[in-house]
Formats: C-alpha cells, structure tokens, sequence
C-alpha cells in the first residue's frame, strides 16, 4: 500500500496539474517522493529548491576506515586533501570516484591498510540535522 501511496503522489503533478505539498517528519519518505523540499526550522527557511539540487550542493563524502587513521589523515592533509577524523574513520570532502582511487593508491604506498573505503551521499534526513544543528542517533 505505501508503494501505491508513493506512486500516486509522485504522479499527481503531471496527471493532474497539481503541487502536492506535504510535510513530514519521515524525510526518508520525503526523499522517495519529492521533487523539491523547503527546510525550516524555528520559523526560518533554511533551504528551498530542487532535491537533486541540495543534493549536488552538499556533494559526497569519501569515507575511509584505515589503521592508524591520525597518521593517514595528515598524509592525506599533506597531499591537499580535507580531511575529518570523526572517531570511526575518516572523511574526505570533495573527493569523487576518480580521486578515490588516487587515495586508497597513496594510503596503500605508505604502508596502510584500508579496511573500508567507500563514496557516501547523504540522505536528506542527514543533510536536514547537519543544517539544523541537530543530533541524529548513531
């Protein structure tokens, strides 16, 4: 039923000639449906506009779990890359496909052993805490 329920509200705009508008606090199901999102929070409009484009705009991260993750991160840093420790492994902003295996190649020469390394695109739910300042669980 919810797959029916989906459908129907991403379609009633063309078949109908309609803004569907709702609001919700399942961004998950949000992201499934819509098109185009406003972000507000205490009454101000933090973003409005085209998914895909919010999507673009914040752009993916590359995430790396590495032995000695300090130590590779400011190999990384040293190579010109942004890079966060965040705890469980690094971050690296702005890196795209092409550029991750230019990474996992430098981390590989140094002598470390890249144990994860995958692109990661933030939903919508993530996107929305980070702009809000809000905690998500982890």
């Amino acid at each position: 039923g919810i797959q029916e329920i989906r459908a129907m509200i991403r379609d009633m705009p063309r078949q109908m000639g309609v803004t569907v508008f709702l609001s919700s606090h399942l961004l998950s199901e949000v992201e499934l449906m819509a098109t185009h999102v406003g972000i507000i929070q205490h009454g101000s409009l933090l973003y409005q506009g085209r998914l895909a484009e919010l999507k673009q705009r914040w752009g993916s991260v590359l995430r790396v779990v590495v032995d000695r993750p300090q130590e590779a991160a400011g190999l990384l840093s040293g190579l010109g890359w942004q890079v966060h420790y965040n705890g469980q492994g690094l971050e690296v902003a702005g890196a795209t496909e092409d550029a991750g295996s230019q990474i996992n190649q430098a981390l590989q020469q140094a002598g470390f052993l890249v144990r994860q390394f995958y692109l990661h695109q933030p939903g919508l739910e993530e996107m929305f805490l980070e702009m809000t300042g809000q905690e998500g669980c982890k």
